[in-house]
């Protein structure tokens, strides 16, 4: 069924990315929403347009391109910005691929030990919910952050959502708060309000 369900999107048995999406330790609802995204089944602009919406499409988040799931989540300038930091953190050295859903594919599988791979893994979910969210806010209720903002953001959640699962020992706990606070430098990062979630 499984397989079934994935043929058309991923063909061949190892094609969908499985451990990416649901072995992380993230809430149900995340992982179900990264789902969506792989097989492009989120409510983006050029989807709405083909259920018959009329709109003009253009991406909340830097109100210059065309809204469709590569746009607002690999190519967009405001998600870029937070690209490339997310890329220091998972120290990967290579260009990412163009199709947002490559990119979930390749993105667990750049570091080179399994813990490193689990917080890229829990990174890719943070940071594709809060895209969403910000794009939503935007839209919605005329709210907007800034780019380092929303970087904030997806650290403060990843933090709370690993501590939820219990899985954050004192020494995974030190790692992962020197990557976040390497490349996230303000001061709540790596302090107690960010292991705190405020």
């Amino acid at each position: 069924m499984y397989q079934a369900l994935n043929q058309e999107r991923f063909p061949g048995s190892d094609s969908f990315p499985f451990r990416t999406v649901w072995r992380s330790e993230v809430p149900m609802k995340v992982k179900a929403f990264l789902w969506l995204v792989t097989h492009e089944r989120i409510l983006t602009h050029d989807n709405l347009k083909r259920r018959g919406w009329n709109l003009a499409s253009r991406c909340a988040l830097c109100n210059s391109e065309e809204e469709n799931i590569d746009h607002l989540f690999r190519h967009c300038s405001f998600s870029s910005k937070i690209w490339s930091i997310l890329q220091l953190m998972i120290e990967f050295h290579g260009p990412f691929p163009d199709r947002f859903v490559l990119l979930i594919r390749c993105w667990s599988r750049c570091s080179q030990t399994q813990w490193k791979n689990d917080f890229a893994s829990g990174l890719l979910h943070a940071f594709s919910w809060e895209i969403w969210k910000e794009r939503n806010a935007r839209i919605f209720h005329d709210k907007s952050s800034h780019w380092r903002v929303i970087l904030h953001k997806i650290c403060r959640v990843l933090l709370s959502w690993v501590r939820a699962a219990g899985i954050l020992n004192d020494d995974r706990r030190t790692e992962w708060l020197a990557l976040m606070h390497q490349c996230c430098p303000l001061p709540f990062v790596g302090n107690s309000s960010l292991e705190a979630g405020s």
